[in-house]
């Protein structure tokens, strides 16, 4: 901008562009700063977060905060609900405490839905199922078509292995976006865990689809067209060929956890204990390289943990390690407890005495 004279016209969009290119490089004149305006500094907070970049996006929204007064209320919401979801990723209490008191003092209606919706999502990373599905209902409650919280929504039912209310949610998702591969796995994953209930599926909308993901630009949507269609796989037993799968799926995407997960599950139920086991290992690497687990990735790691001890018929370390958990949602609790009771059912010799007597009283 120096170059330009006092006499010069300077277009809107000439403007824009080198306020916005200024205040990234942390280099703003005095002639730059008279046009900082806070929807500038809300513009590069949500790069920074599309980016990943979590802790340079809260930077950007206590700048923007600080001069809110000259903000929309919308605005004004937006920086809070970016404020709050990065602290959430980063395990930020006091962010998120902040961002949540600050969008209830705010008296509308989207206030009160980001709200409730960055509270819920801060559970759910945490573990903490019950008061996650309490929040985000209370946000659906406030805007049923909302995408964020349809789609935070069939996650957490998802995980809990209650699909048909996750269908509900993921499909409101897809009504909203449906060229996005990450709603489309998700409804996906809802609709082959279905079939894996036995509650009747379209085989025909399954297929189509699994083409949408197949055609899917990116790495991202054919790492996801491998995933679920080994998952379809495994739930038709066909183990092998589910292998195969998500073995392709790592191929493009060697560094999902997601994938990693469906490989250990599909190796326990080829008996693969230790293949499971070193998946197991490779899981913990990965997600400690990365910065740590979430309190999800935590549940999903100790729920594969805990279907190993049942393989190696260590049904007393299963029980114990199922029910001290606090990490695991009540209803996978409840569904590794009646696995072992199957277990135990199907071979019952050489369990010990407390274990049987256990196992017939679960029932």
């Amino acid at each position: 901008m120096k170059e330009y004279k006092n006499e010069d016209h300077i277009s809107i969009a000439v403007i824009e562009s080198a306020t916005i290119a200024a205040i990234k490089s942390g280099r703003s004149d005095a002639l730059i700063a008279q046009f900082i305006l806070p929807s500038h500094l809300l513009s590069i907070a949500k790069e920074l977060y599309d980016d990943k970049k979590y802790n340079p996006c809260i930077d950007f929204c206590k700048s923007a905060f600080q001069i809110k007064e000259r903000m929309s209320v919308d605005a004004l919401v937006e920086t809070l609900r970016l404020w709050g979801l990065s602290s959430a990723r980063l395990d930020q209490k006091n962010g998120v405490e902040f961002s949540v008191t600050e969008l209830s003092r705010i008296g509308r209606k989207n206030a009160n839905l980001q709200c409730h919706f960055v509270a819920g999502f801060d559970h759910r990373l945490r573990g903490r199922w019950t008061e996650a599905e309490d929040e985000l209902r209370a946000a659906y409650a406030l805007g049923q078509e909302n995408m964020s919280v349809n789609r935070e929504l069939a996650s957490i039912y998802c995980h809990q292995y209650r699909f048909a209310d996750a269908e509900r949610h993921a499909r409101a998702a897809f009504d909203f976006s449906p060229d996005n591969a990450f709603i489309v796995d998700i409804l996906l994953t809802s609709l082959n865990g279905k079939k894996s209930q036995k509650i009747q599926t379209d085989e025909r909308e399954i297929e189509r689809l699994m083409n949408m993901l197949k055609t899917h630009s990116g790495t991202q949507g054919t790492s996801f067209y491998f995933a679920r269609q080994a998952e379809s796989l495994l739930y038709q037993n066909r183990y092998k060929e589910a292998l195969d799968s998500v073995d392709g799926a790592l191929k493009r995407s060697p560094n999902l956890p997601n994938l990693h997960f469906l490989r250990a599950m599909i190796l326990i139920e080829t008996g693969d204990v230790e293949g499971a086991e070193e998946e197991v290992g490779k899981i913990d690497q990965m997600l400690t390289t990365a910065g740590g687990f979430s309190r999800e990735d935590e549940a999903r790691l100790q729920e594969i943990q805990i279907k190993v001890l049942i393989e190696r018929r260590r049904f007393a370390a299963a029980r114990d390690r199922a029910k001290r958990s606090n990490v695991l949602p009540r209803a996978n609790e409840k569904r590794l407890l009646a696995e072992i009771v199957r277990a135990i059912g199907f071979d019952p010799k050489g369990v010990e005495k407390d274990m049987l007597d256990w196992s017939k009283q679960y029932r």
